[in-house]
């Protein structure tokens, strides 16, 4: 599968969460793509920051049970 597009991200994490019945999977996407978002833009405080990086441990480790 190749995904070109940030929307394609998007579909492709849609359908991971409804295949595997887990809500969370988007949720730590948006706080990934807000993290993308911030790398570029530096809005988030030090703290804000350091809590969504625990969100994106917790997708790694979803989408490491799915494959």
């Amino acid at each position: 599968m190749k995904l070109e597009e940030h929307g394609s991200l998007w579909a492709f994490v849609n359908v991971l969460s409804i295949k595997s019945g887990d809500k969370d999977i988007i949720r730590f996407f948006n706080t990934a793509n807000a993290l993308h978002k911030n790398f570029y833009e530096n809005e988030m405080p030090k703290e804000a920051v350091e809590v969504s990086a625990e969100d994106i441990e917790k997708l790694i480790e979803k989408l490491r049970r799915i494959s």
